[in-house]
């Protein structure tokens, strides 16, 4: 298991109030091999619905202790539990602690513009069963994100403008759910494809993905 899987696993079984399982032991070299018997877990959920955490072991705990002992820091994903498609244009991923609904923004709004087009509303209609269903609740990020053509800046305020249109367009709609819309804007700083090809050449289709709003919210439990 990698590094990260390692941590992965310890933190899922600390955020389930399940034992920890011991480190494994660190590669070495003339050393004999030091396994952290017990470790303390920090760790924190962020608003993307990734959980960030350090897991530091405790030399007390630890076997051959003067072998010495690392600490592991890493950034551990949240565990997916399910994801779905409801058709091309609209996804569903959902796990332990949130859910993520995501729409391509070419069926949302033309071409470099931030109204939405005629045929969004059945779209947005999707993603408002989607908080109804999964019984939503608090603080509902909308996240607007860009393709990597034009400047920085450009993308930024493209993504912020789409993000602010759909939350408000979604205003209405969200009647009755115990939530608070919140648009941001992510400009190209969170893409979920390339770019580019890897020769340099531009890649469309890896575009049109980055191109997308995001609805992020917790589930009531």
């Amino acid at each position: 298991m990698s590094a990260l899987g390692t941590v992965a696993a310890l933190l899922s079984a600390s955020l389930a109030g399940t034992p920890t399982p011991a480190l494994p032991a660190a590669p070495h070299v003339g050393t004999p091999p030091v396994v952290a018997s017990a470790v303390v877990a920090i760790a924190s959920t962020a608003e993307d619905g990734i959980v960030r955490g350090t897991w530091v072991s405790n030399p007390a705990t630890a076997v051959n202790p003067s072998g010495g002992v690392r600490d592991i820091t890493a950034e551990v994903r949240d565990v997916v539990t399910e994801v779905r498609s409801l058709d091309d244009n609209v996804g569903v991923v959902t796990s332990s602690s949130s859910t993520t609904v995501t729409v391509q923004a070419d069926v949302l709004f033309d071409f470099d513009r931030a109204d939405l087009t005629p045929a969004a509303r059945a779209k947005l209609d999707e993603v408002v069963q989607e908080l109804r269903t999964g019984d939503a609740r608090g603080t509902v990020i909308i996240g607007g994100h860009a393709d990597g053509k034009g400047t920085a800046a450009y993308n930024q305020a493209l993504s912020d403008q789409r993000s602010s249109a759909v939350a408000t367009a979604l205003t209405p709609l969200a009647q009755g759910l115990d939530v608070s819309l919140q648009p941001r804007g992510y400009g190209d700083t969170q893409p979920v494809a390339p770019n580019l090809r890897p020769d340099g050449s531009d890649n469309p289709e890896g575009r049109a993905k980055n191109r997308r709003v995001t609805v992020t919210f917790t589930p009531r439990g």
